[in-house]
């Protein structure tokens, strides 16, 4: 049976959430009176305490992301940015722009809204209501802990189709899922040398997934939410075909 092991009072209309590889952390954007926020906190501490509070984005957050290692937290918004912020020096609470120039050691700009973006390797790959996918070089975090940036950020931008990008994840680190405004259910993968990107990502499988809005990929089964068609489909990632729908009977989303 499930058990409910805390409850969080959320103040406000949840946009994003994400947890952290070593289920540790967990990050929650949250939008209230026209102020976006996201609050980190710390699941293996009994009262779930926040451990950082993130201020900076300019309109609702769409995607959170941790890096592998949990140093450095990616989200994504409506208000055409990505940032990545840095987790290394917790608590950490950004409390005027002279935090947030502390906390948040790049900040992404792009002309479209970003509906995701996840680390690859040593690069933030980002994508939204554009029909390229962004490739950025994660900085590397000087003894100041300022963003140092030996070369320009953006590696590479890779275009897809005429449809833009709605849904970003990341799993094995080098496997990069995604759905796109047609509903195609995508397969990339990006070419790492030892944990780098090596700039190279290419779409390898794609499904057609009506309705499909958002997945969850565990080992070699995905879960497709697919709330305009009340359904969710199971997808064999093998063999990249759905092998089960299920009715909902109504708005199925996750």
């Amino acid at each position: 049976p499930s058990t409910i092991l805390h409850d969080i009072a959320i103040h406000g209309t949840t946009t994003a959430v994400a947890m952290c590889p070593a289920n540790r952390l967990l990050a929650v954007a949250v939008v209230s009176n026209f102020t976006t926020v996201i609050t980190i906190y710390d699941i293996h501490n009994p009262s779930f305490s926040a451990v950082a509070v993130l201020k900076g984005h300019a309109d609702m957050v769409h995607s959170l992301c941790f890096s592998l290692s949990a140093d450095f937290l990616a989200s994504g918004s409506a208000d055409k940015t990505a940032k990545i912020w840095n987790l290394t020096n917790l608590p950490l609470f950004v409390r005027s722009s002279e935090d947030e120039l502390i906390a948040c050691v790049a900040t992404y700009s792009h002309g479209f809204s970003v509906y995701g973006a996840v680390f690859v390797g040593n690069a933030l790959v980002v994508g939204g209501y554009d029909t390229r996918l962004h490739v950025w070089r994660v900085p590397d975090i000087g003894s100041d802990g300022k963003a140092q940036f030996d070369e320009s950020p953006l590696l590479q931008t890779v275009q897809h189709s005429t449809a833009f990008f709605t849904f970003l994840k990341i799993t094995d680190n080098n496997k990069l899922w995604a759905i796109d405004s047609t509903h195609q259910f995508m397969l990339w993968r990006a070419e790492l040398d030892e944990g780098s990107y090596a700039g190279s990502l290419q779409l390898r499988r794609k499904l057609e997934c009506p309705g499909a809005t958002t997945a969850d990929i565990r080992g070699n089964v995905a879960v497709v939410s697919c709330p305009t068609e009340h359904c969710i489909l199971i997808v064999d990632t093998n063999a990249f075909l759905a092998t089960h729908r299920i009715a909902t009977g109504k708005r199925s989303s996750f």
